[in-house]
């Protein structure tokens, strides 16, 4: 410990200055136990974090006193602070099922601290968090145990403020409509509301009064009711009834360079839909139900070439649209001239969906993706007949990726749990390895499940080795293959021999298929699978060659 402490105290104070920026007030006063001089750093950090987990020595039922504490210490913590300002003041409340006090009072606190002359100066950063009995961004509860902080955008420093975080925040309350030459939070450039709730048409006034906004970042946002805002009518003056369904939002965002719209499952169908004018977009990410996704729209240039990475991530639905597939297909075409892109499907994967695909003629002419340099995509693939469907999805994938070069594979086949019966299945099947590599017959499993004899044999790829592809001929190098095998087939070794054959300069292949030791099979057959001529076969036998990931360990999910 004194090695430690004395390795700190030889940092340079601005260096301090910046690590006391990040403590909780009660543990940064504290600091003065250990020097004096990192006192005056932590009060001159120009930042004030309230955590209440600081008070978590407090009994369960002293939550009262736990409250009274932690409001009292707040106006000391104000004052040791040094400065004309506050640049940074965190606010984080813990929300115990059995103790709803803190979170009660929260929002009350909050006004209480952005009252103070200090805060209300300069405050640059403001994070205000509810966090509840599990850790408050992936709680099941939030439907039962919601709570009832408000947020005033009118009670903010709207002069200074550039990062704003709201966490878990019941009902937002955006500022009333300023005249048209003033311009409400003229300096904010990162928005993040995360599990908040408020209307679309609030939502707009906030990111409009913010035209530096760069980072705008809504993660399970949730309907708060009208009457819970004082909202008597709508934004044209008209009456508010159940049967009033309002048009599109249409929210423009001059400046937005980051993008995500997570998880808002529970968006309100007479909200109407969202349509973001995004002209500077570089990085989207999208997580929700795919049903929800035609709800989303987002206006991009003609020629779209600032969006650098998208990632998006589907999840299935039972909602019952026969045009679901073409608006997935029209939603992830409006980022044709993304260059990194990130494809996840939770869902039930069907011939339909490749079907509307080429139906609408997007696979055609290498016109989708033309611009795409890396591609990570993760499929379900269950049963050894999605394998066909999963391979022609592929195809068609790469038919439209003219310059792919880094390509990652992740097919699911099992879920990613871990277990004893699951530890004891994999042992076994180690085991049948070390006999199998020993035989010199050795079975294949084809794609439809059938078996037959043969000697070492790997057999092609129905709707994908058979045709030709640009980047392979020139483009790509890097090739990832992840596998959850639920029950052992050869489709990973049939993509490991596609890509081996026909991907003219590739330098590298990785497999991780659980631990299965898929790299025990493949490494023997690539002097046959790389043609003796090739200019890559060097690379691949004495540089790279095939290498198996490191297995990784899986935890349940719940």
């Amino acid at each position: 410990m004194a090695t430690a402490t004395a390795g700190l105290s030889d940092l340079p104070d601005d260096i301090l200055r910046r690590i006391l920026y990040f403590a909780p007030a009660k543990e940064a006063a504290s600091t003065a136990i250990l020097s004096r001089r990192w006192r005056s750093l932590w009060r001159t950090s120009g930042a004030v974090n309230l955590d209440s987990r600081s008070y978590a020595h407090f009994h369960a039922r002293e939550f009262i006193k736990k409250t009274q504490a932690f409001a009292g210490d707040m106006p000391a913590a104000l004052a040791a602070a040094e400065g004309p300002v506050i640049r940074k003041l965190t606010l984080h409340v813990e929300q115990i099922i059995y103790e709803t006090n803190l979170a009660i009072n929260s929002s009350s606190m909050l006004t209480s601290l952005l009252s103070s002359p200090a805060a209300a100066a300069g405050t640059e950063e403001l994070r205000f968090v509810i966090a509840d009995d599990d850790d408050g961004f992936h709680s099941r509860r939030h439907g039962r145990y919601g709570n009832m902080a408000e947020l005033h955008f009118g009670d903010l420093p709207s002069e200074s403020l550039r990062v704003l975080h709201v966490f878990n925040c019941s009902t937002l309350i955006a500022p009333p409509s300023p005249p048209a030459a003033v311009l409400f939070l003229p300096r904010l450039a990162e928005l993040r509301l995360r599990r908040c709730g408020v209307r679309l048409a609030d939502l707009r006034r906030i990111v409009e009064a913010a035209p530096q906004l760069a980072t705008l970042h809504l993660e399970c946002y949730h309907y708060t009711p009208m009457a819970a805002c004082g909202i008597v009518g709508n934004d044209d003056g008209s009456e508010i009834g159940e049967e009033v369904v309002p048009s599109c939002y249409r929210i423009q965002c001059p400046a937005v360079t980051t993008l995500v719209f997570e998880a808002c499952g529970d968006w309100p169908w007479k909200e109407g839909g969202l349509e973001l004018d995004v002209p500077r977009l570089q990085y989207f990410r999208y997580k929700g139900l795919i049903h929800l996704q035609n709800r989303l729209s987002l206006k991009l240039p003609a020629s779209s070439s600032n969006v650098i990475r998208t990632d998006l991530h589907f999840v299935h639905s039972d909602y019952g649209d026969e045009q679901v597939q073409v608006r997935f297909w029209e939603f992830i075409q409006s980022f044709n001239a993304t260059k990194v892109m990130k494809l996840k499907l939770d869902m039930d994967f069907n011939n339909d969906h490749v079907a509307m695909a080429e139906k609408g003629e997007l696979f055609c002419s290498n016109r989708l993706f033309y611009n795409l340099e890396r591609l990570e995509l993760e499929v379900p693939c269950e049963p050894a007949t999605a394998c066909k469907t999963c391979a022609l999805f592929i195809a068609n994938l790469l038919r439209c990726c003219p310059v792919l070069r880094d390509l990652h594979l992740k097919l699911i086949t099992r879920p990613p749990r871990t277990n004893q019966t699951g530890i004891q299945a994999r042992s076994d099947f180690d085991k049948s390895i070390d006999h199998f590599r020993n035989c010199r017959k050795r079975r294949k499993i084809v794609l439809n499940g059938e078996e037959d004899e043969t000697y070492d044999e790997v057999s092609d790829i129905p709707g994908l080795s058979d045709h030709s592809f640009d980047c392979l001929k020139s483009y790509l190098r890097i090739v990832s293959l992840q596998f959850w095998m639920e029950e052992p087939n050869c489709f990973g070794v049939q993509l490991a021999k596609f890509f081996a054959e026909n991907a003219m300069v590739l330098q590298e292949i990785s497999i991780d298929d659980g631990n299965h030791k898929m790299r025990e099979h493949v490494n023997h057959m690539l002097k046959r699978w790389v043609p003796a001529g090739s200019s890559k076969r060097k690379n691949l036998l004495t540089t790279a060659s095939f290498r198996e990931s490191r297995p990784r360990k899986r935890q349940r999910k719940d």
